[in-house]
């Protein structure tokens, strides 16, 4: 015969058994639906880890591609850096070569300036110079014409002049029979090619002096007279007196002819 406490306990341990076994079943089939919703999730999270996987490989991929493109620019901004720094060079050499030029142009056009002066100044000079040498042409014209009057009236002085022409009054025997303390006048007629317009006359004595108005004066008597060679040829006869007033010693006295005041011709006297 069974024991009761046993029965019991077997019908409870068969009781919770199967409650065991029910909440088990309802925990394996909760645990069968979380399966199911973890596997479509998880399968949800592959979808999207391969598009995942395939954006990162795209992005690397760009990545790479931009990481080449930034490479290349890299090495194409250096090479424009430094055919920038080169151009920079260059424009700074240009600009220092045209600051140089402009110098040496504004020096040029400083120098044209002052070679524009000194023409304009040469361009006076010139044409006052061209003035001046009319000016001598003129004058020289002149002095020319003027010389050849003189030298005219030279040749007329020359063929007229009456040089050294000695007066004497001797005796038989060659002797100075006149003493110079009894003359009181002296006369000369002269013949001369050319009319006497200012005549002046001057007196030395045998020293060389002059001898002054005192001792005497001078009388002139102009005679036209014609030509017998020449008619046509008037020739001027002069008659010059030269009164004293006071006495005079021997030796040879020299009577000098001027007409304005130019050498015309000399008279010698010579007394005892």
């Amino acid at each position: 015969m069974r024991n009761p406490a046993v029965s019991i306990l077997l019908a409870i341990f068969l009781l919770g058994s199967v409650s065991l076994l029910f909440v088990a079943k309802n925990a394996n089939n909760g645990l069968d639906e979380d399966l199911k919703v973890t596997k479509s999730d998880l399968h949800s999270i592959m979808k999207i880890k391969e598009h995942l996987d395939d954006e990162v490989n795209k992005f690397k991929s760009k990545s790479d591609s931009l990481a080449l493109k930034n490479e290349a620019l890299e090495k194409s901004l250096t090479q424009v850096n430094s055919r920038l720094s080169a151009r920079d060079g260059e424009i700074w050499r240009t600009k220092k070569t045209t600051d140089e030029i402009n110098k040496k142009y504004n020096d040029l056009a400083a120098s044209q300036n002052d070679l524009n002066k000194q023409l304009a100044t040469f361009k006076t000079l010139n044409e006052q110079l061209g003035q001046d040498n009319k000016k001598l042409l003129s004058k020289n014209a002149s002095l020319s014409d003027a010389n050849q009057q003189l030298t005219e009236q030279l040749v007329i002085a020359k063929t007229g002049a009456k040089d050294n022409i000695l007066i004497e009054s001797m005796t038989k025997s060659g002797k100075l029979n006149l003493k110079g303390k009894r003359v009181r006048k002296i006369v000369a007629s002269l013949n001369m090619q050319s009319e006497m317009k200012s005549p002046t006359f001057r007196v030395f004595d045998p020293s060389g002096t002059q001898l002054s108005e005192l001792y005497g004066i001078f009388d002139l008597k102009r005679i036209n007279e014609t030509s017998a060679n020449s008619p046509s040829v008037n020739s001027m006869k002069i008659e010059l007196t030269y009164l004293l007033s006071k006495k005079i010693g021997p030796g040879l006295y020299k009577i000098e002819m001027l007409n304005e005041n130019k050498h015309v011709g000399n008279l010698l006297v010579r007394f005892r």
